[in-house]
């Protein structure tokens, strides 16, 4: 019976320790596009705390300029709407839905994120990029080819 107990347990360990590095064989390194658009959602994620504390509902009634400023990046409405369509992200938008979207955190996001990709120098329009450490990593740095 001692006997069978071993042979059971070395039976399981082997299982275990196959199964287990069959995991670990099966994660292969990141590209170097997962790796910049990691790199990009955390600049984002401490751009948008320095900002907004992570706020899509976050309403400033007098930014720095005296004009206010919405959502999650604390977009003024016409800068919304100017890089949405500069950038093609939001082509159709209209003035009149400016407000919704810049309040909408998926959508914030989406046209922040798009925006760094194609012109990562626009970041200079925030006053958290200096806090947050300067601007944000570009596709470059990770042997990435730009596009535009």
């Amino acid at each position: 019976m001692k006997q069978i107990f071993i042979c059971l347990s070395i039976i399981l360990i082997c299982i275990s320790a196959t199964i287990y590095g069959t995991a670990m064989a099966e994660s292969p390194e990141p590209s170097n596009q997962e790796r910049y658009e990691l790199a990009l959602d955390t600049w984002l994620d401490k751009l948008f705390y320095c900002e907004s504390s992570n706020n899509p509902n976050a309403i400033n009634k007098k930014d720095s300029d005296g004009k206010p400023a919405y959502g999650l990046g604390q977009y003024k409405l016409g800068t919304f709407l100017s890089l949405s369509k500069k950038y093609n992200v939001y082509p159709d938008l209209t003035v009149d839905m400016v407000h919704a979207y810049a309040m909408d955190g998926e959508k914030s996001y989406h046209l922040t994120k798009e925006v760094m990709m194609q012109n990562p120098k626009e970041a200079g329009q925030w006053g958290c990029t200096k806090k947050i450490g300067g601007y944000p990593p570009t596709k470059e740095e990770f042997g990435i080819e730009a596009t535009q």
